[in-house]
């Protein structure tokens, strides 16, 4: 009903004749959106995770980043499932996704293999930085548009625990990248 008419105004229904309006479909498309921008994002970011096994230069830097990306890979793949699984997709749509993020990976190791190959090393060390940066850029997207922001807009848990346990999760983090990144040049020396 308008506060200005006394005319009642008509919402056109759906197939189940519930009544459809702007406001009540824009959530959901946006949503759909938002998750195929992610799994996008993701599968980018994970091209560039694999271009960095391929340009690793020893056997041992190759395992070194092939298990650091496997553990990374495994909780991405984790979040994604969850995603699709919480916007109620259906078995085809939940698999491509999942398939598409699965893929990324190993398409950018033979990218890798092929770019260590045939660049020369100049070249190679211009190329290694750039895919870190993207690969870094469109994780720091991820995490802070589509993982994060999300979570601080539902109200499931206090606030303030959720502040918490991210800057817990971000010190943890920042420490075992301090303390390691130091030991593996005590190591080096």
């Amino acid at each position: 009903m308008s506060w200005n008419s006394d005319k009642e105004e008509t919402t056109p229904l759906l197939k189940d004749n519930t009544p459809s309006t702007s406001t009540q479909q824009q959530p959901g498309k946006r949503r759909k959106f938002g998750s195929y921008l992610m799994i996008v994002a993701l599968s980018l970011h994970s091209v560039f995770e694999g271009l960095a096994i391929g340009f690793a230069e020893t056997t041992s830097d190759t395992l070194t980043l092939f298990v650091a990306v496997f553990v990374h890979k495994l909780c991405l793949a984790f979040t994604v499932g969850i995603k699709l699984q919480s916007e109620e997709r259906n078995l085809v749509e939940r698999i491509s996704g999942l398939a598409a993020f699965a893929i990324s990976s190993p398409i950018g190791v033979v990218i890798g293999i092929i770019v260590t190959s045939t660049l020369k090393s100049s070249h190679l060390l211009i190329a290694t930085f750039a895919s870190e940066a993207i690969a870094t850029g469109t994780f720091l997207y991820i995490t802070f548009m589509e993982i994060i922001a999300p979570e601080f807009n539902t109200r499931y848990i206090n606030q303030l625990l959720k502040m918490l346990a991210l800057i817990i999760g971000f010190t943890i983090i920042t420490l075992n990248v301090v303390f390691f990144h130091h030991y593996h040049h005590l190591k080096c020396d």
